[in-house]
């Protein structure tokens, strides 16, 4: 039997679309729920990262996290507190919309942290402009 990947779903975020975030999160979640271990870590409006209890996105609540944007710490959730782990996603899932989400913001946070996020390395990233 093959292990269930955790995927670690962030939604919700700073930007005016963070309501919308919501919906789609509580969507995602529904289709990853069958074959994945979901992790919900919601942003709240003032931008804190919050892990979640249960596979359900909720609009409010959790545990104060943090990502460090260290490619050795292996992408860990840690505690903002005591930085005690308290997750270890295979996956990020970002569902965040607007400023902060579809900006590439928290893809390069992801970057920085040597965190694998959903999707990248699925398609050929754009190349950057190069002179002929």
């Amino acid at each position: 039997m093959t292990a269930r990947l955790q995927v670690a779903l962030l939604f919700g975020g700073r930007s005016g679309e963070h309501e919308v975030s919501l919906v789609s999160a509580a969507s995602v979640a529904a289709g990853l729920r069958p074959r994945h271990d979901v992790r919900c870590v919601l942003i709240d409006k003032a931008g804190r990262w919050l892990l979640q209890e249960g596979e359900t996105p909720q609009p409010s609540g959790g545990e104060s996290v943090f990502l460090a944007p260290v490619p050795g710490d292996g992408g860990r959730l840690r505690r903002l507190a005591d930085a005690r782990e308290l997750a270890r996603p295979d996956v990020f899932f970002p569902v965040l919309h607007g400023t902060y989400g579809e900006d590439g913001t928290v893809q390069g946070l992801f970057e920085l942290a040597g965190s694998p996020t959903w999707g990248r390395g699925s398609r050929p990233r754009p190349r950057p402009w190069t002179r002929r």
